[in-house]
């Protein structure tokens, strides 16, 4: 019986981060992206400095596209990294699961609420 069509699909994202030969880093970006959250999306913030943050992850959003996975014999982190780094930025083309929702855990809503239903 074949792989799944989910298998197959993991297995040739693998290969293509790993035949990526590119000069953007994970471990570099995932900094990047840290940096850009705590200089612009911090608790204390103006629509000015999220608008600046904004510009500056749609320009990190561009250099993920093809991040350098060099994968040795005693590690993976490398893959470990880019992958971390998928989850909090997706490569242009491809939807943020939190942003692209519509909804953000936590974030605050425009009228009543019910409150979530107890577990029996």
């Amino acid at each position: 019986m074949p792989p799944p069509a989910a298998t197959c699909a993991a297995e040739a994202d693998v290969l293509r981060l790993v035949a990526a030969d590119d000069d953007h880093h994970a471990r570099a970006l995932q900094r990047a992206v840290r940096r850009l959250m705590t200089d612009h999306a911090d608790v204390v913030r103006d629509e000015a400095s999220l608008v600046a943050g904004l510009t500056a992850l749609d320009e990190i959003e561009t250099r993920t596209a093809d991040i350098g996975v060099h994968i040795d014999i005693g590690s993976f982190s490398d893959l470990a990294h880019a992958y971390d780094l998928r989850s909090a930025v997706p490569p242009p083309g491809q939807p943020s699961s939190a942003l692209g929702s519509g909804s953000v855990p936590g974030a605050a809503t425009t009228g009543p609420t019910a409150p979530a239903p107890r577990p029996p």
